[in-house]
This record gives C-alpha cells, structure tokens and sequence, in this order.
C-alpha cells in the first residue's frame, strides 16, 4: 500500500506575509548560487556539525560532489593518503569552535588526483554558535608539481656542491701532497 502523506496547503493558504520572507530567502539562495558558480573555485556550505549541504556546480567534475549534494560525504573521493588526517582534521574545528585549512588531494571523474588549498569559515549566530559553514577548495596541483620540481632541483644542487667540495678536497690533498716532495722527485 502506497505510503500517504499529508498534502500540502494550497499556495493560497500561505499567508501573504508568508510569502515575502520566503521569496526573499528563494532570492538570496539563487544570488549565492549564481556567486558560488562564477568562482573558479569549489565552493561549498556545511551543516554546524559539519555534513556538507551544498557545493558549486563547477565542482560537478569531481564525482564526490554529487555524493554532497545527496548529503554524503566526501572522504571516499579523497586520496587514500590523504583520508584519515583530513577527516580528522575537519572535526577538530567543527567540534573546537576554530576556522578549517587544510591541503589534500581529491580524486576527478577521470580518477586523476588534484590538490586543494581548503579552507573554510564558520557563521555564528548572537550568541556565537555555528548556523553554517561556508568554504572554498582552490586547486592548488600546478603549484604542487612545481613546488616538487624545485625540490628535486635543489636536491640535485646540494648533490653537485658535495660532489664539488669532494672534488676541491681531493684536489688540495694532492696538491699539498705535490708540494710537500723533495723537487727532484716530481715529474714534470
């Protein structure tokens, strides 16, 4: 047997006055929306205890977002790597009352891992609890590859100049050994 539910009032039976804050909520909603998606980057809300709400649809490429907007979480689209110390550092400021940051890769529908610089705030209300939480995820990967290369960069100068100051050592240690003989016994 189907399940009944009770209907809902007729639009006529919305008092008039009703009506005006909930356009203006229906107006403000589209506005951040229409923000939201002109932002390169992800853009999301959160509940206060932290289950996320919403998040932009230029973050439809990545097929956690889908998971967001149905209510569930994101941890499965993020690196295995990266999954327990993001996930523990997200519930250390929902439960602490501090602002979120943090660094981690998330998987794209092509399975390729991106990196994301994430941060989010918190709104309090007057008596300054968490009503919502609003964040951004910026992809920060080309910024990554080059922070690597120039770690492999520096780690091959360092290389070279021990390889260099080998080659000075030995270098003097046969020079001095050169001007410590007798000048008959050197051959020119």
């Amino acid at each position: 047997m189907p399940e009944s539910r009770p209907a809902s009032p007729p639009r006529s039976a919305i008092s008039p006055s009703a009506r005006g804050p909930r356009r203006r909520c229906a107006r403000v909603k589209a506005a951040f929306a229409q923000l939201a998606e002109s932002l390169p980057q992800l853009v999301w809300t959160c509940q206060p205890e932290g289950p996320c709400d919403f998040l932009s649809k230029n973050g439809l490429t990545i097929p956690a977002s889908r998971g967001v907007a149905n209510g569930l979480r994101l941890a499965g689209q993020l690196h295995p790597d990266d999954r327990a110390p993001t996930v523990a550092s997200w519930k250390l400021p929902v439960s602490s009352g501090m602002d979120f940051h943090a660094e981690f890769r998330i998987r794209r529908h092509d399975g390729e891992y991106r990196w994301f610089d994430t941060q989010a705030l918190r709104l309090r209300n007057l008596a300054g609890q968490t009503v919502k939480w609003f964040g951004s995820n910026t992809d920060i990967t080309e910024r990554k590859r080059l922070e690597d290369k120039l770690h492999q960069y520096t780690m091959q100068l360092e290389q070279k100049s021990r390889d260099l100051e080998q080659i000075i050592y030995v270098t003097s240690m046969i020079s001095a050994h050169l001007l410590s003989m007798p000048r008959g016994s050197r051959r020119n």
